[in-house]
């Protein structure tokens, strides 16, 4: 497994962001942390001449028309293909792929004809995406139509599933102390039962399997799910500065500010997942320089004065003139405005061995 994602950039994680630049000429420029850090280092006129996509993987699944020609809307407001913007994504990640087999092998022959590849994609995404996915792994080079069955398309849940299986109890349940059992030791029996949450950026996918004589999973219960993933607490707060400073005035700035805005809503990314939340302190977003003297032009008016009018200062406030300050009311509102768009939670009972849906309860 790759660890090292974001390493010239000063990070190390085990998984990369969805972002891709590509040049004003529709040319690959680069991908990941890189994307990000490029786009952010261009200044604004020149950022617009460029193409910058984010989280743009659920276009797959909200598009009920989805085809080969779909556009996707870039940070710049102009669209190209979303089929192109896959290609690139998954070309990159191919590449990324062979360099680390290379390296870690020593085997410079090493390529992409030596090795299935697979895709792993939603469980509630229809066939229409799922095959939209290959086609666009199939102009990524990672293998030839006449050839099918070198890519496979694997569901995220299952994915993870086999995954788990692998790991350490321990690096689940913190309690279970210095716990060296793996996951596959404590559910080996066969006809053992489990849930599978898979919730991530995108989607919530919930899956019942059942361990066969064989080892193979079987799915006692359709995926179930909907686009609940973590990018709508991003809407929220997307949402709640609308109500502040005017949906124009936001569609204007980011479209203008490309990278001033995506500064601003990368730090909200990464603070919404910080511990200052769970422990019920403050969290404070810069706002960009731009941002402020931009709302002050057009608004003539005090950026507090203008909370004022929706939150009280004991709520939110802009502290140094600089500071987006965001109480845990705020916050927990945000995160419940998500989770209470969940029309049901699921409850599995093995015993009955069904998924069940119960009204959802806060």
């Amino acid at each position: 497994m790759n660890k090292e994602w974001g390493s010239d950039q000063g990070y190390s994680t085990m998984k990369t962001p969805t972002c891709l630049l590509l040049n004003p000429d529709q040319s690959f420029n680069s991908f990941d942390y890189e994307a990000k850090d490029k786009f952010a280092d261009l200044e604004e006129e020149e950022a617009r001449q460029y193409f910058y996509f984010d989280c743009f993987k659920m276009i797959l699944h909200n598009n009920e028309s989805l085809n080969m020609n779909t556009t996707v809307e870039a940070a710049n407001g102009r669209h190209m293909r979303a089929l192109d913007v896959f290609k690139y994504s998954i070309k990159y990640l191919y590449t990324r792929a062979l360099e680390v087999i290379k390296e870690r092998t020593g085997d410079e022959d090493f390529g992409g004809n030596d090795v299935q590849w697979v895709l792993t994609v939603p469980a509630i995404w229809k066939p229409a995406a799922k095959q939209f996915m290959r086609e666009a792994a199939y102009q990524a080079g990672l293998a030839h139509p006449s050839n099918p069955e070198q890519i496979l398309i694997a569901l995220e849940p299952e994915a993870a599933s086999v995954y788990c299986r692998e790991q350490k109890v321990r690096e689940f349940v913190s309690e279970s102390g210095s716990n060296d059992a793996s996951v596959e030791d404590t559910i080996a029996r066969p006809e053992t039962q489990y849930m599978v949450i898979d919730i991530g950026g995108g989607t919530l996918d919930v899956t019942v399997h059942e361990l066969m004589e064989n080892g193979a999973i079987r799915e006692l219960y359709k995926a179930t799910g909907g686009t609940f993933g973590g990018q709508n607490v991003n809407r929220q707060f997307r949402i709640l500065l609308e109500q502040i400073f005017t949906k124009s005035f936001l569609d204007n700035y980011a479209c203008h500010n490309p990278v001033d805005w995506l500064c601003l809503m990368n730090d909200f990314e990464v603070k919404k997942r910080g511990k200052r939340i769970c422990e019920g302190g403050t969290t404070r977003i810069r706002l960009p320089g731009s941002f402020l003297s931009k709302f002050l032009s057009q608004r003539g008016c005090d950026i507090n004065t203008a909370i004022q009018q929706h939150y009280s200062l004991d709520e939110i406030k802009v502290l140094r003139n600089e500071y987006l300050c965001l109480e845990p009311k705020v916050i927990r509102q945000l995160f419940k405005s998500w989770m209470t768009s969940f029309p049901t939670y699921p409850t599995f009972s093995p015993n009955q061995n069904c998924l069940r849906s119960s009204l959802h309860s806060s």
